[in-house]
């Protein structure tokens, strides 16, 4: 008798896939920052955690968070979701974020990061290093720091919001179907009112552009911490234009955020959203009510002593959007990030490319070779997330072929007796 050949389904789609990466362009290994190999991440962060969070909990989507590789201690991030399971975080950077990314590719969304003074000076090698980035799969740009004040006004990073290199990577992010989060102070340090009235010039000679003839964002610009301006002076630059959107990490009084002298007259009262006693301001909660769909929640995590604070961030904005009509607070806790991330991910699609393919599994193959990578893999190959055209894409012939010949050398045979 001739022993049958038992091949499981996981070995046969996966030497199909293994088939499906030959003749692909690239082939280079995933990168992290510029220049280097993506890190696999540490076996500790492949273990699966919710995607929701706690039962009796309004869920809390962190827009805006940061890592500090020097600071961080390894394995901070699970243990930040088994304390704290935001239902998802945008890393904005530092570091292996998008290691993290693909270890927890429903949850967490690395964002590509640079800075505005190198690319002003060297534009050629920044906008190469962000085109690999997005390759790779980062899922936004950002943080983009134009106009900052770090405590104090020292050091200052003072740009216009539509420099020319600047417009370069706007167009990156329309190409790609990602969003901007940047970082532009509202106020100039000694509160000149003319700035006011440039950086709304900047926005218009620049957001309008990136609305298509349906009146549909083709992209979408979250702005850091509200630019640390008030609802007076928000409301008519988001009346004005409707791919701009505002995430409120940092307005809170808690003791590490203490020292953001944003411009000279700031103080934490200005910085904060609510009154001494906890009551919601009435203009924040005006504005968010008018602006529902465009108000995001963050931590900005990162600076010392936040992330030992990162419950206590979360309970401050429960506090808040506790204050407000449930539907509008779920979109801002949660619904509106997920409107901008997660509707666009499908598992599986490591490289954030559109399509679920053998170039996703020859990522997987060199930095994650986990089972529930390949079960992702598995489950969704052929799936297209964003056609670039209205047709549905299909495999190459050569494909076909490929996957065809897999099937018929590993398919299980049954042999007569002789």
């Amino acid at each position: 008798m001739v022993a049958r050949l038992k091949v499981s389904r996981t070995v046969f789609l996966a030497s199909c896939l293994l088939f499906m990466t030959c003749g692909k362009a690239g082939g280079g290994a995933l990168q992290n920052a510029p220049g280097t190999i993506l890190e696999t991440a540490p076996a500790s962060e492949t273990v699966t955690t919710p995607d929701t969070a706690s039962s009796g909990s309004l869920q809390l989507f962190d827009a805006h968070a940061h890592q500090m590789t020097a600071t961080y201690p390894a394995g901070w991030l699970e243990s930040l979701f088994a304390e704290h399971d935001p239902s998802g975080i945008t890393l904005l950077g530092i570091g292996n974020v998008l290691a993290h990314q693909m270890n927890y590719p429903t949850k967490v969304f690395a964002f590509s990061y640079f800075k505005v003074n190198e690319l002003v000076l060297n534009s050629t090698v920044v906008l190469s290093d962000l085109d690999t980035d997005l390759s790779n799969g980062t899922q936004g740009i950002g943080e983009v720091s134009i106009h900052h004040f770090s405590a104090g006004g020292n050091p200052k990073k003072e740009y216009k919001f539509d420099e020319s290199e600047l417009i370069d990577v706007y167009e990156r992010a329309k190409l790609n179907g990602v969003p901007v989060t940047f970082h532009y102070d509202y106020h100039d340090y000694d509160d000149d009112q003319d700035h006011h009235d440039d950086f709304e010039s900047e926005l218009g000679s620049t957001l309008p552009g990136y609305i298509d003839a349906s009146g549909n964002p083709e992209v979408n610009f979250i702005w850091a911490h509200a630019g640390d301006a008030q609802p007076d002076e928000l409301r008519p630059l988001l009346a004005k234009f409707d791919n701009l959107h505002i995430d409120i990490s940092s307005r809170n009084p808690l003791e590490s955020f203490e020292g953001r002298q944003v411009y000279a007259a700031y103080t934490k009262e200005l910085q904060r959203l609510d009154e001494e006693d906890g009551t919601i301001k009435d203009s924040w909660k005006e504005l968010f009510t008018d602006y529902a769909d465009r108000v995001l929640y963050g931590s900005d995590i990162g600076p010392q002593g936040r992330l030992a604070q990162y419950g206590e961030i979360q309970e401050y904005y429960r506090g808040i959007l506790a204050q407000l009509d449930p539907e509008v607070a779920e979109k801002i806790a949660y619904k509106n990030a997920q409107s901008l991330f997660l509707d666009l991910v499908v598992k599986g699609d490591i490289n954030n490319d559109g399509d679920v393919d053998g170039e996703d599994f020859l990522i997987w193959q060199r930095n994650d070779g986990t089972s529930e990578g390949l079960t992702n893999l598995l489950n969704n190959y052929g799936t297209v997330t964003e056609p670039l055209t209205g047709a549905s894409q299909v495999p190459e012939p050569s494909t076909l072929s490929l996957c065809a010949l897999a099937a018929f050398t590993l398919w299980p045979t049954r042999r007569q007796r002789v």
